[in-house]
């Protein structure tokens, strides 16, 4: 089983974790701030010219929070929304996205 976690905060840094088993929750809140929130249809990520399915998480807080938007994150999140046709909307603070193979992804 092998994943990978890029977390990518509101500056635009993008920071990867090689990753052989899923994260833990409080992992998961480390690395957003605070309690974890699936964003909805944020379910592939292209990296390299090639598309991944991915579960990203944000924390569920982070506007009450008054974090700093994610421009990078958000413009990801409309590229793999686009089918779907939602309404804009903007993440704030760092984002979790994770992907790997099967057993890594069923894990989740």
């Amino acid at each position: 089983m092998h994943g990978m976690a890029i977390i990518i905060s509101p500056a635009g840094e993008f920071t990867e974790h090689h990753l052989t088993e899923p994260p833990s929750v409080p992992r998961l809140q480390e690395w957003v701030g605070g309690y974890i929130e699936r964003v909805p249809l944020f379910t592939s990520y292209t990296q390299e010219d090639r598309t991944f399915e991915c579960v990203t998480y944000c924390d569920e807080e982070g506007k009450l929070k008054g974090k700093h938007r994610n421009p990078e994150a958000t413009a990801l999140w409309m590229i793999a929304a686009l089918p779907h046709s939602i309404t804009p909307d903007f993440l704030v603070g760092d984002v979790v996205i994770l992907f790997g193979d099967d057993a890594f992804l069923e894990a989740l």
